[in-house]
């Protein structure tokens, strides 16, 4: 589903046609959208009265979304609009599924399992995504164009029906467990903590420009650089190797480091990053700059979480992390509607997407006037960091969401 599905919307909107503007809106955008539906997801979530419905409906829904790509691929060709909607609704529908899922294996699981269940889970989750990532960049580059009389990208979405298919049934043949009402939470009020406050504003503000840029890595590789589909994949995978290699390694080595300073020097580096797609055109390079990339964004969110898990007060975290939910959502919106804005104002080349890398570095840059100081260490009371991959992203490495009631399981 990732990693040959939605990894790969950027480049099947370009080859139906459209243009880097709208391509870059089909990155940035439905999360937007996703985000804010999944804030209102509890009430829905609330109305059914189990997770394991809710979850699974939602599974099998997004499965049909890639069938739809399948069978309406000449209607998806002259409809952005039917595109950009298909889009939202699988991110509606992944973002939306993610509270009753986390709440439905959180139940489930006891402390013991978790600890053998997770790490098991995602070495899985990451060799599936690096599979799809590098068979479906082969495929697309050296496959004939269409297959049976079916085109090469609905081929590839075929078989991302069939497996989210699949992962579906897996989950309705999952136990159900006690279904506990979920406390929606939009604009909830945070403690009275500076250093808290001033952490989640920041790190919106952080994501605010760093989604100025994000909707335009992917088109400026394919249309301007002219990547083909194997280098596109391969830049894909040096960033998400990056990132899960070096969140592995420093979560072993969290003793005795300050936290917030690995926060602080992960978010300079990320800063820098746009600048030096300026300065460099290359494969290799670029290959290489995507380790580093994933490398300083793994140590950017491990450090962030395990700040809310050291510094928020358990009884607290839910209230914090819905308005950071609230505050990052909205700072995707803003950011990416910006920068899309700006583009559209200027000729697609080389030099537009140039202003806007520079742009969001500045933008990087600037909020660090803002970061929280605070020295913060690790305990031991949490041996690992417990996150869902949901896409995979140039310049990101990838999009994850933490699993916030699995932690607090663990903390108790």
């Amino acid at each position: 589903m990732i990693g040959t599905g939605e990894s790969f919307f950027v480049a099947y909107a370009l080859s139906l046609g459209y243009t880097q503007l709208q391509a870059g809106i089909i990155v940035t955008v439905p999360i937007f959208i996703g985000g804010i539906l999944q804030m209102v997801s509890p009430y829905g979530i609330n109305f059914v009265k189990s997770y394991k419905t809710w979850t699974v409906v939602g599974a099998f829904l997004q499965a049909c979304i890639f069938l739809i790509f399948v069978f309406f691929s000449h209607t998806l060709t002259t409809s952005f609009i039917l595109l950009f909607v298909l889009v939202s609704l699988y991110w509606s529908l992944s973002l939306g599924i993610t509270p009753s899922w986390n709440s439905w294996i959180s139940s489930y699981l006891k402390p013991e399992q978790i600890r053998t269940f997770f790490p098991q889970r995602n070495i899985i989750l990451a060799l599936g995504t690096l599979t799809g990532l590098l068979l479906s960049g082969l495929s697309l580059q050296y496959a004939p164009k269409t297959i049976w009389g079916i085109k090469s990208f609905s081929v590839l979405f075929l078989f991302c029906f069939l497996f989210r298919f699949l992962s579906s049934l897996c989950l309705l043949f999952h136990p159900n467990v006690e279904f506990k009402k979920l406390v929606p939470r939009l604009s909830t009020e945070v403690p009275e903590n500076p250093f808290i406050k001033r952490f989640i504003r920041y790190s919106a503000l952080f994501k605010l420009g760093v989604y100025f840029s994000a909707s335009f890595f992917a088109p400026y590789m394919i249309k301007q650089l002219k990547f083909s589909y194997i280098e596109f994949s391969l830049v894909l995978t040096s960033a998400f190797l990056g990132r899960a290699f070096f969140s592995h390694y420093l979560k072993k080595r969290l003793e005795n480091l300050d936290i917030n300073r690995v926060y602080l020097l992960a978010s300079t580096g990320i800063s820098f990053i746009p600048l030096l797609w300026i300065f460099f055109a290359n494969f290799e390079f670029i290959f290489l700059l995507e380790i580093i990339t994933g490398m300083l964004w793994g140590a950017f969110e491990v450090a962030f979480y395990i700040i809310c898990f050291e510094v928020i007060p358990t009884q607290d975290q839910s209230k914090v992390i819905s308005r950071y939910n609230f505050l990052h959502t909205i700072a995707i919106g803003i950011g990416s509607l910006s920068g899309l804005w700006l583009f559209s104002r200027f000729e697609a080349n080389a030099q537009t997407y140039y202003m806007i890398f520079a742009i969001s570095s500045l933008l990087r840059f600037s909020t660090l006037l803002y970061f929280p100081q605070k020295i913060i260490f690790a305990s031991k009371k949490i041996p690992m960091i417990f996150m869902r991959v949901l896409a995979v992203r140039p310049n990101m490495g990838s999009i994850i969401k933490p699993m916030w009631q699995v932690m607090r399981k663990m903390k108790k």
